[in-house]
């Protein structure tokens, strides 16, 4: 029998014969027929209407029933199938505000102000969460705005047009305005406040325009300056009350008033008053981007070792500054592992006023030379520092020095050099045998042989052999003292040494008493050893390093880190003025050629120009050998490993890991991709 017209066209006869093709007792197909007229009575058109299709199971057998559940069940399976593939694809974890951050740091907050937080890396990490700059720098270490919203520099580099973002407020909500810059430089400046921040505003002035737009001056142009604007501000209505000498003594920088990320909470202390722990949260009134985490407690501990005993039993979620001695004992299953390049780097710092010897460039040649640095890093360091070739961060002016120091590592043209310098090879007895003479002649020069006179009385002439038989005996026993000590002294391991008019080459190498440096120490005096030189190794505790040795460069040799500035200008570590007491010219290298060079670098602001100065000092450098530039230590940072957002990047100090805090997350959320 034919099917009504609205069955044909969507070929439901086709359908049901291939599925089901079972045949019907007339009976059933005539019951049927007659419900499929009355529907097609009812609407006249070829597609049933919901409300029909509602009727379709009064014409379908059980088994039909069964098979278009099975039929539905497999289209929906199949559709959802559909839409949780797509969803996995295009889905993506997004952060969500909240969870608690805990990170244990070594020693105690002291002034959690920008003015003096470089005393104290503990106060330097508080004040980069509480504080902001004019500018800030990404995780690229690039210069992004923060509380500026814009600047001008005028063609001579010397005049700077700030704008403020609108609406700036501090943390206890009182407005942020041009009056707290101008106030801080002012108190920056107060040489009765003694912030070491002076040396970089001393010959800045300050111009108020309006309450969001100021000028800065500079007496000379100074091509890094901008980056100085990072320091914090201090606000005006905290501290106009605090005369300048009082400021360092104030128990507000304790109690921080600031306009970064995050703001005090709360502070807890032991019985004796001393700070144990700091937590932050979020400042609503920040300008930047929101934070998600919303509580970062700081656990301060008095070493490293109950700090890191805390990170294994998950007393604190983070820790910093890991020695490699223990980068192995972290459980990266629980913990990532962070590795930061750092603007930090390690040398051998040559003091030719201390140590004569070192005047002679083929010596410091040799000495470069007989050093495999190559060895020395992998042996130490393993991936954990980068080899360097000068005092300049050659990503940041996008140049390789010319000469690969790595590569000139040749036993056989230091030897050369040693001999041309006049210094021959001499054995380990005749070194004894020479040692020993000069001791006795000293001592004889100390102790001089008695004398007798010449019309000396029989009774004299007793006296005179009994006090020269006395002096033999002394002399001998000195002999025999000198030759014990003297054997006691010899140099492990060392079958020959350099000789010249007498002189035994030794040099003493001045390391802080710290793990990485000692070992350093030992591998870079085995190898000096192995051609001739007799080295001695000094370790002095770090903290007396500035005033014991630094302060009056009192070494021959300095195994020593410095950190470069933001900007990567060397003219600290090496313009001739820094030589002075207390200046950080280590190799007390004075030339000038690099002064000019140096000079005319800082105070371009030509970004090409400052890159072809600095390649010619670098070239000095490479020819004069007044340092041998050996590595840059990775700053090791652990962390639980349900934080997020951390970036890896470059560090200027160790702070610097908290540039991007505000995109660090615990919590995290479902979206799709856009």
């Amino acid at each position: 029998m034919r099917l009504p017209s609205f069955l044909s066209r969507l070929r439901w006869k086709q359908l049901i014969t291939r599925w089901f093709n079972k045949p019907s007792s007339p009976l059933t197909t005539l019951y049927k027929n007659l419900d499929l007229r009355l529907v097609n009575h009812v609407r006249s058109g070829g597609v049933p209407s919901w409300a029909q299709m509602r009727h379709l199971s009064e014409f379908l057998s059980a088994q039909e029933k069964k098979y278009l559940r099975i039929f539905s069940l497999i289209i929906t399976l199949l559709s959802l199938v559909i839409v949780v593939n797509y969803l996995w694809a295009n889905h993506t974890v997004k952060p969500a505000r909240g969870g608690e951050y805990t990170e244990g740091i070594i020693g105690t907050p002291s002034l959690i102000n920008p003015l003096f937080s470089s005393f104290n890396p503990v106060d330097a990490d508080l004040t980069k969460l509480i504080y902001s700059g004019l500018f800030r720098f990404d995780e690229n270490l690039t210069l992004q705005t923060a509380l500026a919203e814009r600047y001008e520099i005028d063609k001579n580099g010397k005049n700077y047009r700030i704008f403020l973002k609108k609406n700036l407020k501090w943390s206890d909500g009182e407005p942020l305005t041009a009056d707290d810059i101008g106030f801080t430089i002012e108190r920056i400046q107060d040489t009765d406040a003694h912030s070491p921040l002076i040396l970089l505003f001393q010959n800045v002035s300050f111009d108020k325009i309006n309450d969001q737009e100021f000028t800065l001056t500079l007496k000379d142009a100074y091509a890094p300056f901008i980056n100085f604007l990072t320091a914090g501000i201090i606000p005006q209505h905290i501290w106009q009350e605090i005369t300048p000498a009082n400021t360092r003594l104030s128990t507000t920088n304790l109690k921080p008033v600031g306009s970064g990320p995050y703001m005090v909470q709360t502070l807890s202390k032991d019985e004796t008053g001393v700070i144990r722990s700091y937590t932050l949260r979020p400042n609503d009134n920040f300008s930047g981007d929101a934070a998600f985490i919303k509580k970062l407690t700081f656990k301060f501990f008095t070493d490293f070792t109950s700090a890191f005993d805390a990170l294994k039993t998950r007393q604190i979620n983070g820790l910093g500054h890991i020695p490699l001695a223990d980068i192995e004992k972290i459980n990266t299953k629980t913990n990532s592992l962070f590795s930061f390049d750092t603007s930090q780097y390690t040398a051998l710092f040559f003091n030719p006023s201390n140590q004569p010897i070192l005047k002679d460039k083929k010596i410091r040649a040799a000495l470069l030379n007989a050093l495999n640095r190559a060895a020395l890093i992998q042996n130490i360091f393993g991936v954990h520092a980068n080899p360097i070739n000068g005092p300049l961060l050659e990503e940041l002016f996008d140049f390789n020095p010319a000469t690969d120091t790595a590569s000139l590592y040749n036993i056989q043209s230091a030897n050369q050099l040693f001999a041309d310098a006049g210094w021959k090879k001499i054995s380990l007895d005749e070194r004894a045998q020479g040692n020993q003479e000069n001791q006795i002649n000293a001592w004889i020069k100390k102790n001089p042989q008695p004398t007798l006179k010449r019309r000396a009385t029989a009774k004299q002439k007793a006296a005179f052999e009994e006090q020269f038989a006395a002096w033999q005996k002394h002399k001998e026993e000195a002999r025999a003292k000198i030759a014990e000590e003297t054997q006691k002294a010899a140099p492990p391991n060392q079958s020959f040494f350099l000789q010249k008019n007498n002189t035994i080459m030794a040099l003493t190498i001045t390391v802080p008493r710290q793990d990485e440096y000692q070992k350093a120490a030992d591998m870079i005096a085995e190898a000096w050893r192995a051609v001739g030189i007799e080295v001695r190794i000094e370790t002095v505790e770090p903290n007396r390093m500035r005033a014991d040795v630094l302060k009056d460069k009192k070494y021959d040799v300095l195994l020593y880190s410095v950190i470069l500035s933001n900007d990567g200008d060397p003219y600290p570590l090496w313009h001739s003025s820094q030589i002075k007491s207390g200046g950080l010219n280590l190799s007390v290298f004075s030339n000038k050629q690099t002064d000019n060079l140096l000079v005319k670098a800082r105070s371009s602001t030509s970004f090409d120009d400052r890159r072809a100065l600095y390649q010619k000092f670098q070239a000095i450098l490479d020819e004069e050998i007044p340092a041998i530039f050996l590595y840059s230590q990775r700053y090791m940072y652990a962390m639980q490993s349900d934080v997020r957002g951390v970036p890896q990047t470059r560090l200027y100090a160790n702070d610097d890991r908290f540039n991007t805090i505000s995109a660090w997350f615990i919590k995290t959320r479902w979206g799709l991709k856009k």
